[in-house]
């Protein structure tokens, strides 16, 4: 067999060149005349010369308005809502268990992504290329938190990792009916 190709248009078509059947092979199957009666459908009437229609590719050009910057999207009424501290569970054990989570995605315990729920995006990215840090499985010594203001919870946590502790400071903002942490430090 051989193949010829033909290029237009930087388009490709490739056509198969088959040979010519065999001898022995047109005893045994032999090829109907096209004027044969055991035909049962009409031939399609096809074009001799192959056509090459080029599909180019459509550009849509966008608006610059119709994207926002980060700053305004946080500005938008589109973006998280606050909420006042009576809407929202108590911080207590909210605040330890978002820490031990934390803390185990840093340790490689845990998939960072099933934070980006319950936090803004420099601490999820924070936790996303922070993991893989300690050996050891993470466990809550003491937390400490105070409520400056309406809707907002700042906490310190020690954690124990093995015979070392580490210190953690975290701010809590109360949007869309939940706590979003919203600064995470470790030290």
């Amino acid at each position: 067999m051989t193949t010829t190709t033909a290029t237009s248009l930087n388009y490709s078509l490739q056509a198969l060149l088959l040979p010519r059947p065999d001898p022995i092979f047109a005893e045994i199957f032999p090829l109907r005349d096209r004027n044969d009666s055991a035909v049962t459908q009409p031939q399609l009437p096809l074009e001799t010369e192959a056509r090459i229609i080029p599909i180019r590719p459509k550009l849509a050009i966008v608006p610059k308005d119709l994207f926002l910057s980060d700053a305004e999207l946080d500005e938008s009424e589109f973006s998280r809502q606050p909420t006042k501290r009576e809407l929202l569970p108590e911080p207590n054990i909210w605040i330890e268990k978002f820490t031990q989570g934390a803390f185990e995605v840093m340790a490689g315990r845990r998939n960072g992504a099933q934070f980006a729920r319950w936090t803004n995006r420099a601490v999820y990215f924070y936790l996303q290329h922070r993991n893989s840090l300690f050996n050891v499985a993470p466990k809550i010594h003491h937390v400490h938190i105070c409520e400056p203001a309406d809707g907002i919870a700042e906490a310190t946590v020690t954690v124990r990792l093995g015979d070392r502790l580490k210190a953690a400071a975290l701010r809590f903002e109360g949007l869309d009916g939940r706590w979003i942490c919203t600064s995470l430090m470790i030290c």
